[in-house]
């Protein structure tokens, strides 16, 4: 038996034998993921949370408590189901409303007060003329008349009622004035009372009823007694009703009137300030131009600075600690002005810096001490500026040169700077502020008064 011969190529050609691959490449295989081209994972790429909206501050996470879906089978609709989610029905995705928050609104009305004001209304248009009739009753003994009447009240009270609150919205829509409303409903009620009580009267006598048929009245006496008691109704209704939200009104319109009158004194006396301020300061700086340029320049930077500061309108109101970082620089362009003839000390309370009080207030008085105080000392003279706590309740704020004093019984009462302060501490504070001066040969002082108000409180 001959073998046939087997070329070499031939005989390394092997069955292919199934094996089992390494337990690391299958772990390989089933963790990474299959490769793709960037073109295919941006066509199947899902939004991550970094696409989503984020999630407001206020909108807490909304917890599914619904068990989850078999991963078999679970399918998503297209279209998703429209939900109640408290006075809003939405429509899942088309909607932005989320559920389970609740969103605090600002100047909601006090339906409490609402509520408890309108039931009164009610029993007093109610409850005023039950009595009325119920004493006419006990004086005449008018059967006939009381039950007429009191069913009257049973219909036209509600028909009042509804017809008041609608005239009143559609008076609102057009605009009308309170004159041309109350003289309708006047006119309305009385027609419709009066109506009332002649049918109410035809009925009983067409079917016999006595108990409802008034002894003594007759057709001219039923119109003029159904009027009546619309007239009368209706003003019950507009006493009870109308009147206290007139009142009200009023009260909030003066008060209105008021605050802006004061917010336009304010911001005169502010305009009259900072001109006035600004020249005297500038006529300081003008003595410096040719004695020391440099100075007057530095001095010039000082001045933008403290300008930029005093014409910020942002609140009238502004902390001591404010204030008086403001005055240091004020003091700074004073001191070199009159190098050797002025000083500033500061005393200023740690329990005062927070305090609040009006923007630029202390200004006229540093300045009036300036002026008619320490500069009238031949060697110089000093300010103290002193702030202290009183009592736990009262700020007060002290201005104290070392001049010469007032002339005996020289309050200054015309001076622009004296009289600002105390307008504008009578607007803020009413009586409860004050500014007095103070003199001796020693000097001159002037404090003010004003309660303490925290800026960490307000």
């Amino acid at each position: 038996m001959m073998s046939t011969p087997v070329s070499r190529s031939a005989s390394r050609i092997r069955p292919k034998v199934a094996t089992r691959p390494p337990e690391s490449s299958t772990i390989r295989r089933a963790v990474l993921p299959k490769r793709r081209t960037p073109a295919a994972r941006r066509r199947t790429a899902r939004p991550t949370r970094a696409h989503a909206p984020p999630r407001r501050e206020w909108e807490p996470r909304r917890q599914d408590t619904r068990p989850a879906a078999p991963a078999i089978g679970r399918q998503t609709s297209s279209r998703a189901k429209p939900t109640d989610r408290g006075l809003l029905r939405t429509s899942g995705r088309a909607s932005s409303v989320r559920h389970g928050y609740t969103l605090k609104m600002d100047n909601v009305p006090d339906i409490t007060a609402w509520t408890r004001r309108r039931t009164l209304g009610i029993c007093v248009i109610t409850l005023v003329p039950l009595l009325h009739h119920t004493a006419e009753y006990l004086g005449n003994h008018d059967r006939g008349r009381f039950f007429c009447k009191l069913a009257v009240l049973l219909i036209g009270l509600p028909l009042l009622l509804w017809g008041a609150s609608v005239g009143v919205r559609w008076a609102a829509r057009k605009q009308l004035g309170a004159p041309v409303l109350l003289s309708t409903g006047v006119l309305v009620a009385g027609a419709v009372f009066a109506a009332l009580l002649s049918a109410i009267r035809a009925v009983s006598f067409s079917a016999g009823i006595t108990w409802l048929q008034p002894a003594t009245w007759s057709n001219f006496d039923v119109v003029r007694v159904g009027f009546i008691m619309g007239v009368t109704n209706f003003a019950l209704w507009a006493l009870a009703f109308v009147f206290p939200f007139a009142v009200e009104d009023a009260r909030v319109r003066a008060l209105e009137a008021e605050k802006l009158r004061t917010v336009a004194e304010l911001a005169q006396l502010r305009a009259h300030l900072e001109p006035h301020f600004l020249l005297n300061t500038l006529n300081a700086i003008a003595g410096l131009v040719t004695e020391d340029p440099r100075g007057a320049r530095r001095l010039l930077a000082s001045l933008g600075d403290l300008l930029r500061d005093s014409l910020n309108e942002e609140d009238e109101m502004q902390t001591l600690d404010e204030q008086i970082e403001w005055l240091r620089r004020y003091a700074q362009i004073l001191e070199v002005r009159h190098a050797g003839h002025l000083s500033f000390h500061w005393e200023v309370g740690g329990e005062t810096r927070r305090a609040l009080l009006p923007r630029l207030l202390l200004q006229p008085l540093v300045e009036n001490a300036v002026k008619h105080g320490a500069l009238r000392r031949h060697r110089g003279g000093e300010i103290i500026v002193r702030t202290e706590v009183v009592d736990a309740t009262k700020l007060v704020c002290t201005i104290e040169d070392n001049g010469p004093g007032l002339p005996e019984g020289d309050t200054r009462p015309g001076a622009f700077g004296l009289v600002s302060v105390r307008r504008r501490l009578e607007l803020r504070y009413a009586n409860a502020a004050s500014l007095r001066l103070e003199s001796s040969a020693s000097g001159a002082r002037s404090i003010v008064e004003l309660p303490l108000q925290d800026a960490r409180v307000v």
